[in-house]
């Protein structure tokens, strides 16, 4: 694998990745469990709510993966708007690929993870966005 995919595993890789998770300080998931929508209009709504999150938490900094310039520009405009609204002010992000920053890969894991209802007992959070 280029860079580790939660769909591309092995099971017992799985588990080896899980453990990982075990060692992390907080994973937070967003999750949308609104009315049926656009992707992007899901993501929009989950981007909110974790901004809003990350700021409770005083984060300050995020990394997004890339999704390319035109996905990664909409991301960028929907965070201004955020921001226009008082959301996010003190959290500062960029867009990265995950071959050059791979603590993306744990925000894979934990999605697969939680996906596959396998994140119990981890230090984790999920937040449903309605």
């Amino acid at each position: 694998m280029r860079k580790l995919h939660w769909y591309e595993a092995l099971p017992a890789q799985r588990v080896s990745w899980l453990d990982l998770l075990r060692h992390a300080v907080e994973v937070l998931v967003i999750r949308y469990d609104g009315p049926v929508a656009r992707v992007e209009r899901r993501r929009r709504h989950c981007l909110e709510r974790l901004v809003w999150e990350l700021e409770q938490r005083h984060v300050g900094e995020v990394v997004f993966e890339t999704r390319g310039p035109a996905r990664d520009r909409d991301d960028r405009s929907m965070l201004r708007a955020l921001r226009d609204r008082g959301i996010g002010r003190a959290v500062r992000y960029e867009h990265a690929h995950a071959s050059d920053e791979t603590l993306l890969a744990l925000a894979d894991l934990a999605c697969g993870a939680h996906s596959a209802g396998l994140d119990h007992g981890r230090p984790s959070a999920t937040v449903v966005v309605p």
